[in-house]
């Protein structure tokens, strides 16, 4: 399947089923053209290569898997390389769910990540099995709406945001995950919240479209809202 914008035209979306949690899915994307492939091989040899990666984690119904989704394709909108590996229980709505995203610009070695440079946590759960994962000097933006405690990680930048009180502020509690990919977002500088905006389109289901203003609005909340705290 061919992604259909004019800037990710030639980019190509590839399934890929794993054993890993099930059920279980990879989607990486890649670009296509050769031309394209060699030149950043070229330019990697003469500049500091990029890479991010982030684990997002919480509850099925959070929204875990959307942002992960959006992420990766502002990734492609900005011409990085992206992969996008969600995971999550058998009962989705209320189960666990996390998605492994990672942002290049130089082809990416595995999709898979044990320990993470960053990590968004929504729930308490997910703060309690990611939080000792995240690398030295790396950053975790928690969902303090939901996880008031004190992580006892001094070598780990901690970020809290009420992503649950600003999204119910906004109109809706269902948007609380743009709101702290908001913040991520700013925090990392990886990508534009430009970006992430003009994607919402691509991946937020029909049946929701009358959410994509409400999307749009978290997203720059959360980002509001690191800028102003610090």
């Amino acid at each position: 399947m061919r992604l259909n914008s004019d800037e990710s035209s030639m980019r190509e979306l590839k399934w890929l089923r794993g054993p890993f949690e099930a059920p279980a899915f990879l989607f990486a994307f890649l670009d296509t053209r050769e031309d394209s492939l060699s030149s950043r091989k070229g330019q990697a040899r003469f500049s500091k290569i990029m890479y991010e990666d982030l684990i997002i984690a919480g509850f099925g119904g959070q929204g875990i898997i959307f942002a992960g989704k959006l992420l990766s394709y502002a990734g492609l909108r900005e011409g990085k390389e992206v992969t996008c590996f969600p995971a999550y229980g058998a009962e989705m709505r209320g189960g666990t769910a996390n998605c492994t995203v990672v942002v290049s610009d130089s082809p990416i070695s595995s999709p898979i990540v044990s320990r993470p440079k960053s990590a968004v946590m929504m729930s308490y759960p997910s703060y309690a099995k990611f939080l000792p994962r995240i690398s030295p000097e790396g950053r975790a933006i928690v969902n303090s709406s939901l996880v008031s405690e004190d992580s006892g990680r001094e070598d780990v930048e901690i970020i809290r945001v009420p992503a649950n009180e600003i999204a119910e502020e906004i109109g809706s509690s269902r948007i609380a995950n743009m709101v702290i990919l908001g913040a991520w977002v700013k925090k990392s500088g990886i990508l534009s919240l430009e970006s992430l905006v003009l994607s919402l389109g691509q991946v937020i289901s029909a049946s929701n479209k009358d959410l994509l203003s409400l999307n749009e609005e978290a997203l720059g909340r959360g980002s509001h809202f690191v800028s102003s705290s610090g």
